[in-house]
């Protein structure tokens, strides 16, 4: 699908789920965007994302949790291209690094 703001994104995610779970058939959902760290946390920028706004953008689990809710297989591939701010002094964490390691941390939880 072509939605690119935050609640589009996270209402057809939903609704992908459910209609792959009652059809009985697995998901595949390939996912590509910004990408940005602020704190430890690993974001997704979607097209409405503010930058002085983290409230804007994506975390993880905001795409983890309805794929989460599914019965079927799913797939999730995440196509992640850094983006860095032309005004830090420091260029923050890799945010492929981190969604690595936050993914790994959730899959050794389980």
């Amino acid at each position: 699908f072509q939605n690119q703001e935050k609640a589009a994104i996270v209402r057809e995610l939903a609704s992908f789920v459910k209609r792959a779970d009652d059809e009985k058939k697995p998901l595949v959902v390939y996912l590509t965007a910004l990408g940005t760290v602020s704190g430890d946390t690993p974001y997704l920028l979607p097209a409405d994302a503010r930058p002085d706004d983290p409230a804007s953008w994506l975390t993880l689990d905001d795409v983890l949790d309805p794929l989460r809710r599914g019965a079927t297989s799913r797939l999730l591939i995440l196509d992640v291209r850094p983006v860095r701010s032309p005004r830090a002094a420091l260029p923050p964490a890799d945010v492929n690094e981190l969604i690595d390691a936050k993914l790994a941390a959730k899959h050794q939880a389980n």
